[in-house]
Formats: structure tokens, sequence, C-alpha cells
């Protein structure tokens, strides 16, 4: 009869582990959602900085970046998280699908860089404050947020998560107006999802278009 109860009790605990009721899955969401979907809303909405429009709000991309480490060492399927984010930020799905792929890029290329090996690295991200690459090569230079496409080009996007891209200071210093087909393809995609406008890429393709000439 123990032997039984004992059965009978480990088979409620893995029923209630892997059938959780969905309004405590929709509570936990939440509580991992709700922070992140706030500072999506800073650098989504065509906010551009006071005093500094042509400027990315490096302190908020630095903060999204180490949430999505503390979200990914507690066990979180960070796909679902920028989704359930994205979501409560009322982005659309275009835009939602957009940012989903940057910030897993761009996560990527951070932990690439070593930035989540250092505690205090860490510490400076929640800060907002620019970490320092660990890796062989890049050792000890701060970290700096650049832009697919330039401010001349697209001013509203300066401070758009889709245009922007985590990277050594050096590499963003190097930075310049130079138009590809690759900064082309991402200004129609980016135009699509209504973060950059019309008249924009129209600039751009001129651009490309003049390049030849000089």
């Amino acid at each position: 009869m123990k032997f039984l109860s004992v059965v009978l009790l480990i088979a409620c605990v893995i029923y209630g582990y892997f059938n959780i009721p969905p309004y405590l899955q929709k509570r936990h969401d939440h509580y991992w959602a709700a922070p992140l979907a706030a500072h999506l809303e800073k650098q989504t909405k065509g906010v551009l900085r006071t005093g500094k429009p042509n400027e990315p709000d490096e302190a908020n991309f630095f903060w999204i970046l180490f949430y999505l480490n503390k979200a990914e060492v507690a066990g979180e399927d960070l796909s679902n998280l920028v989704g359930n984010a994205s979501t409560e930020a009322e982005l659309g799905d275009s835009l939602t699908s957009l940012i989903k792929d940057t910030l897993l890029a761009n996560y990527a290329a951070a932990k690439k860089m070593r930035l989540f090996e250092d505690t205090t690295n860490v510490v400076k991200l929640e800060q907002g404050e620019p970490a320092l690459v660990k890796l062989a090569g890049w050792e000890e230079m701060k970290v700096a947020v650049g832009q697919v496409i330039s401010p001349s080009l697209a001013p509203e996007a300066a401070n758009s998560l889709p245009n922007l891209l985590i990277m050594p200071t050096l590499v963003r210093d190097a930075q310049n107006d130079l138009v590809t087909n690759a900064l082309l393809e991402r200004a129609n995609t980016l135009e699509s999802a209504g973060v950059i406008k019309r008249e924009s890429v129209e600039r751009i393709k001129a651009l490309k278009a003049d390049e030849p000439k000089r």
C-alpha cells in the first residue's frame, strides 16, 4: 500500500510538471516578457534620442543583451521570450519577426565576443554601460552599437532595433555610407516592416546608382 502511494505521488508530480495549467504558464511568460517589452518599445517605435537623434540608445540596447543572457541562464527559450515581449509591446507580426531575428543575431554576436564570461561585463551591461570584448585579438576593447543604415540615409531608423548591431568600438568608428547590395536589401526589408520611409529607400537607391560614377 505504501509503495502504491509513492508511485501515485510520483505520477502526480510528473503529470503536474509536464501539464502546467495554462494560467500559470501565462503568468510565467508575462513575468519574463514584461520587463523586456518596455525596453523594446523604447527602440522600435521611432523614438529618437533627445539631443542625440542620430545616435542609438546604447544603454537600452546593452540592457536588452543583459536580459537575454539572464533569461537564457534561467532556462528560458529566447525566441519565445522575444516573441512574447513583442506581443506585449504590440509591435505587430512583421516587426516582431524582424526584431526576433535581429536580437537573436546580436545576442549570438555578443556571445561570440565572450561578453558574458566575465561577471564585471554582465554588471556593466545591466547598468547600460559598454562591456569589454574578451575574444582573442580584440581583448579589452569596448563594445558599441553600430547602425546597418547610416542616419544620414535613414534618420528615422537611427535608434530602431532592427537597424542596430553590436560590435567592437573600432569597427563602429570605421562605418561609412557605402551602399552595398546587402544594405539595399536590408533597406527594403526595413521599409516593408515600417521601420524606414520609402523616401529613405529611394535615397539609398540613388546613392547606389551614383557610386560607379564616383
